[in-house]
């Protein structure tokens, strides 16, 4: 029995089954762009303040990497064009607030000082960091998304979109020649919405 089971599984492992699925199946990416942007965050704020703390600028690059590599791996591939713009913005935005938390004296020259420092101490780590998860989404389906995201807006602008013929901006549209906001629509002086007409009294200009 012992002997058919163990059969069993490796078949179903080497088929790909739910016997190897369950063991050495791996996480899908579940990261939205707010998630991936709250992750990014956290990990590069706890490590400039711990770089400033131990004042090793390095470490604040460390976990400038650290948090590409966690966005360009769990974020869902929907969402990595997003993703990939994200980093250097969010890094300024956590190294500012750092800096204004831990600065001593006056808190915009210390704050602006400090984030000059540590950015030029971490300009490597910089283009590294972009540089990782840019690769990263290269090989999870970024040209994918970017196709994706050119057909929808293609599909926008296709007939039947908002701009297409036979939309609001178009011949016979409301804003038209014709239309109800058009010299002798029903918004127009003598026209059935008009107050003189209600009175029997038209205005004159």
């Amino acid at each position: 029995m012992r002997q058919a089971r163990s059969l069993e599984t490796g078949e179903a492992s080497d088929r790909g089954g739910p016997a190897g699925s369950r063991s050495d199946g791996a996480v899908p990416p579940r990261l939205t762009v707010r998630g991936a942007g709250l992750a990014m965050f956290s990990v590069f704020f706890a490590g400039t303040l711990i770089a400033g703390w131990l004042h090793l600028p390095t470490l604040a690059g460390v976990s400038f990497l650290a948090g590409c590599i966690v966005a360009g791996r769990y974020t869902r591939r929907a969402d990595l064009l997003v993703a990939v713009t994200m980093p250097p913005m969010i890094f300024l935005v956590a190294l500012i607030c750092v800096k204004a938390i831990t600065s001593t004296g006056s808190t915009l020259i210390s704050t602006a000082e400090g984030c000059i420092l540590t950015l030029s101490a971490v300009t490597a780590w910089l283009f590294g960091g972009v540089a990782v998860i840019l690769v990263m989404a290269l090989f999870r389906g970024l040209p994918q998304t970017i196709g994706e995201f050119r057909t929808a807006l293609r599909g926008s602008l296709d007939p039947g979109g908002p701009l297409d013929p036979g939309g609001p901006l178009d011949p016979g549209g409301p804003l038209d020649p014709g239309g109800p906001l058009d010299p002798g629509g029903p918004l127009d002086p003598g026209g059935p919405l008009d107050p003189g007409d209600r009175f029997g009294v038209r205005y004159r200009l």
